[in-house]
């Protein structure tokens, strides 16, 4: 997680289920957050961070096991609503020969 002074995410969770707030979207996924959300039915967007983008594009493998590691072994304790490639891609960046065009 980006920013200093953060609650831990099982506090953060809770705050969202003490508000009825039902969604939630991560930018990076860790396996702490992951695991605050076990059992929660918050729906989650998980990002894949532009800095994996490359890498994960470029082998099937890799990226195979980043959704192992990221989603597979989460599911179904944590409900996976999106997984969002390319959101906030800048156009001129290398990153962008791997996103499809609108």
């Amino acid at each position: 997680m980006l920013g200093d002074n953060l609650p831990p995410p099982a506090e953060v969770v809770a705050l969202f289920q003490q508000h009825n707030i039902t969604r939630m979207r991560i930018y990076f996924p860790t396996t702490e957050i992951l695991e605050a959300l076990r059992g929660s039915n918050i729906e989650l967007t998980l990002d894949v961070p532009r800095e994996d983008l490359r890498l994960l594009a470029s082998d099937a493998a890799t990226a195979g096991d980043w959704i192992g590691r990221n989603v597979r072994a989460h599911w179904p304790n944590v409900l996976f609503r999106r997984l969002v490639v390319g959101n906030e891609l800048i156009p001129s960046v290398a990153e962008a020969q791997f996103i499809l065009p609108p």
